[in-house]
């Protein structure tokens, strides 16, 4: 029994070490991006030991120019630092507080302009090549009539389909938005771990932050 308690041990000491060893920050490719979170402070290096030189603010559209291919760890994201211009300000930011992709919308048409961003967690070369991961509701960012929607309600998504989409959802290809209604459709494609590869899954919202309904299509 304590042999193979031993043995246990170690696969999972070498799964561990392999899946981590696999774990990449994603590339954001050199363009127009917005800011996620606020305020966040521009260094003169890219590390958090830079002294600031300027501050951005929340949905600023930003330049990136390059990236300096340092990874950090921060709040569970493992993201590079990045160059990058702002109005008259040249610097480095933390690629965690970068939108990879942004949507700008107005649910109740009442002119003041709503945001989703997201950013993706980490890139995991392990169980598909070059699959994104995305954890729900840290990663996602929905501002409505300038405040953040409380989405704790993704925290225990479920599709029907074995709970697959419970914490954590893997996509890649990115995301898309419907609005209609006062309503947000969210769809994304995520790899599965059956022969099939793939299922789309979609989450629709209210205004307020609650998920009204999940679905899934292989």
């Amino acid at each position: 029994m304590k042999v193979f308690l031993m043995f246990q041990l170690f696969l999972f000491s070498v799964f561990y070490i392999y899946a981590v060893d696999n774990i990449s920050p994603l590339n954001i490719e050199p363009g127009k991006y917005h800011i996620l979170a606020y305020p966040i402070n521009v260094r003169n290096q890219p590390n958090l030991n830079g002294r600031v030189i300027g501050q951005l603010q929340l949905h600023d559209e930003i330049e990136v120019i390059e990236n300096m291919g340092n990874a950090q760890w921060i709040d569970d994201v493992f993201q590079n630092w990045y160059r990058i211009k702002f109005s008259n300000i040249e610097g480095y930011i933390w690629g965690g507080f970068i939108a990879i992709e942004t949507f700008v919308f107005d649910i109740d048409n009442n002119g003041i302009p709503d945001f989703l961003h997201y950013r993706i967690a980490y890139q995991d070369d392990y169980w598909r090549e070059e699959v994104r991961s995305i954890f729900f509701p840290r990663d996602i960012f929905i501002y409505i009539n300038n405040e953040r929607l409380i989405t704790t309600a993704f925290s225990n998504l479920k599709t029907g389909w074995d709970g697959y989409t419970q914490n954590i959802t893997y996509f890649r290809g990115g995301m898309s938005l419907e609005v209609a209604n006062n309503q947000l459709m969210i769809m994304m494609y995520a790899p599965a771990s059956n022969p099939v590869g793939g299922v789309g899954i979609w989450i629709t919202m209210d205004s307020n932050g609650n998920v009204i309904s999940v679905s899934m299509a292989l």
